[in-house]
């Protein structure tokens, strides 16, 4: 209806098909995983394409590397602090009627989880130590403002677990090794 009522207000834009023809396969590949980067909960739906074409490697694909990716942690402890900060201060300044960290918390968290979902676990325990050292620095001045970040907590959990059981193993106990401090 717009578009009889007022077609120059409709911006004709290209095709997925138009957009896609002009990449190669490594530029595919780089724009998937920049998609997945940014959205982590699309790798199921490319789990899910790959199944149902019956593409799906029917093992996990490891990275041929034996070095540990090295990933620099205080850029995810200053943001948490900066949420943190720009939240009370939103606060002091009556700007929010809701929880003003937790939406932006939970998005730092989303990258950690692109990392357990590309099989770099331990480097997701870097990210999430580095998140939680930094959030727990700062609870006690949002508790001060009531702020409790129920959601953000409750995800930082089950984020935590599973990258623990993905990078030890889902079979073996996760708390072992203290067992084994404490007996011995």
């Amino acid at each position: 209806m717009v578009y009889l009522r007022d077609a120059d207000v409709i911006e004709e834009r290209p095709t997925l098909n138009d957009l896609l023809d002009g990449l190669n396969e490594l530029e595919t590949i780089a724009l998937m995983r920049h998609l997945v980067d940014r959205d982590p909960s699309l790798i199921l739906e490319i789990e899910s394409y790959l199944r149902y074409n019956g593409k799906l490697p029917t093992r996990p694909v490891k990275p041929q590397t034996s070095a540990p990716i090295e990933i620099e942690v205080k850029p995810f402890r200053d943001r948490v602090k900066q949420i943190v900060r720009n939240g009370l201060y939103e606060v002091e300044s009556e700007y929010c009627e809701e929880d003003p960290v937790e939406t932006e918390l939970i998005e730092i968290l989303d990258e950690a989880q692109g990392y357990i979902d590309r099989d770099e676990s331990k480097t997701a325990l870097k990210v999430l130590e580095a998140i939680t050292q930094s959030y727990v620095d700062e609870v006690d001045d949002l508790h001060d403002y009531g702020i409790d970040s129920e959601d953000f907590l409750q995800i930082l959990d089950r984020t935590w677990t599973e990258a623990l059981l993905s990078a030890y193993g889902r079979s073996r106990p996760l708390f072992n090794d203290v067992a084994e401090t404490r007996s011995g």
